[in-house]
């Protein structure tokens, strides 16, 4: 650009690229007083084995659910962490609430159109 008071940023995805589904955080500080949060989604556990009763046919008919093999409770899948300075942090939390408040409100005007309905 010419223009010596602008800046133009080009977004290009990594190879590493990916988009997670997040259920909640976990983190604190780096040594060098960076902030760490690891990303993690909530789910049930995936079966480690199954036993499947067969018909005379030789078809899967039912699972033996006594005979499951699972872990038990939830798991917390964490997909990814990332580490940013303080300032860097404070922009994310300004960011962050801008859009909440951004779909807060998309949401009441959403909410008070089907209550006029």
């Amino acid at each position: 650009m010419d223009d010596p008071t602008k800046v133009q940023f080009h977004y290009i995805k990594s190879n590493l690229f990916r988009v997670v589904h997040v259920d909640g955080a976990y983190g604190g500080l780096t040594p060098q007083l960076n902030v760490f949060l690891s990303m993690y989604s909530d789910r049930l556990p995936i079966p480690e084995m199954q036993v499947m009763s067969v018909n005379d046919s030789g078809q899967l008919v039912d699972e033996i659910v006594t005979e499951r093999v699972s872990k038990r409770g939830i798991i917390r899948e964490v997909e990814v962490g990332i580490v940013m300075s303080v300032a860097n942090a404070r922009s994310l939390i300004d960011f962050l609430t801008v859009k909440v408040e951004q779909a807060e409100m998309i949401q009441m005007e959403k909410a008070g159109k089907e209550e006029s309905a």
